[in-house]
């Protein structure tokens, strides 16, 4: 929580080394990018989307989403789907909020016909929601153009693969058995 307190301030005593790790990450990604002749227009992101998410979100309390316990909620419910939470107690954004901002940043770069979210079966229920909430904040933008495709999860032999618990088979190893 002091983490994510320091990252969401901005704090210099760790931006220097969250950037020089992020760094790392987008570097490592180039390698197996090239190995796949891929190239991105733009990269989005969420480091990028929380302050931008935290104010649409707020901006519409009252209207889409409720305060509750200190917490900003989407209430789902009203919509046949579930509640989820968009900025927690503390005021630091969820991913829901976040991908929020993703929407109109994405949106803004490339004014988008489908924009089609390629994530594991089990974010159906997330994306249902955050689609709802971009609806009604932009039905014009957002409704019918948000879809999510639920792409099959790798199973190792007696768990599931995980990159948070370090139980994965790394892509660069993957293309050199191939």
């Amino acid at each position: 929580d002091e983490l994510n307190t320091a990252l969401y301030a901005k704090d210099a005593a760790v931006m220097e080394l969250y950037t020089k790790t992020r760094q790392w990450s987008l570097d490592y990604y180039d390698e197996f990018y090239t190995r796949f002749y891929t190239k991105f227009d733009r990269l989005f992101f969420e480091s990028e989307m929380a302050e931008c998410g935290v104010d649409i979100v707020r901006k519409n309390i009252g209207k889409y989403f409720l305060e509750d316990n200190g917490a900003v909620i989407f209430p789902g419910e009203k919509y046949g789907l579930h509640t989820r939470v968009f900025i927690t107690g503390a005021g630091h954004p969820t991913y829901e909020a976040k991908d929020i901002c993703n929407a109109f940043k994405q949106y803004e770069a490339f004014p988008f016909d489908k924009n089609i979210h390629v994530v594991g079966s089990e974010q159906a229920g997330y994306f249902q929601v955050v689609f709802k909430a971009l609806e009604l904040l932009d039905s014009k933008k957002f409704k019918d153009r948000e879809f999510h495709i639920s792409m099959g999860m790798v199973t190792l032999t007696d768990r599931k693969m995980s990159s948070r618990t370090g139980d994965i088979l790394r892509v660069d190893w993957l293309i050199d058995q191939v």
